[in-house]
């Protein structure tokens, strides 16, 4: 059955490669996307810097190819097939199913792609890796940013000290403890 949907999902990426709608895929699911909790700033940190790898190195590819170098161009091709299929080993579908779904099928998409481009030593597939890998990561930043923010705004509303947690009841009626 998950083969089945699977199997679904790539079909619509390829009517969408197709309709030049990808741009739409990729960014209506990334308006929902909530990030790994902020304590966990490694992870942030190691899948910021895969996309900024793979973004790289989709530049180093698109950059051989204008240059007519085979081994650059597939030694970043390479590169940039490995931070995305990492990209991919880091999703966690449990906890978010639907996000994870579509950001498989446009990791698999990125992954033909860049196969392509290095079978026919053509940039534009890789170009175009590189349009959906900034949109990603990009979206990935600003959502890191909001949790942060968030956590930033509910952390100042906490009480700060003993004084105010004590209940403003028993400080009128001279019950709570005076410091």
């Amino acid at each position: 059955m998950r083969a089945q949907a699977f199997r679904d999902e790539v079909e619509s990426v390829n009517d969408s490669e197709q309709d030049g709608d990808l741009m739409n895929l990729t960014q209506e699911p990334l308006l929902r996307f909530q990030p790994p909790p902020v304590e966990d700033s490694l992870a942030t940190d190691l899948l910021g810097a895969l996309f900024s790898l793979a973004i790289r190195e989709c530049r180093s590819a698109i950059e051989g190819i204008k240059n007519h170098d085979a081994e650059a161009k597939g030694r970043a091709v390479n590169k940039a097939i490995e931070a995305v299929e990492t990209l991919g080993l880091a999703l966690d579908h449990s906890v978010a199913p639907e996000i994870c779904a579509h950001l498989e099928v446009l990791y698999s998409f990125l992954i033909r792609q860049l196969s392509l481009a290095n079978l026919r030593f053509d940039s534009r597939p890789v170009e175009e890796c590189l349009v959906v890998l900034t949109t990603l990561s990009e979206a990935f930043a600003e959502a890191i940013q909001s949790v942060e923010a968030e956590e930033t705004f509910a952390q100042s509303q906490l009480p700060s000290s003993a004084e105010e947690t004590r209940s403003p009841c028993l400080a009128e009626r001279g019950g709570g403890r005076q410091e």
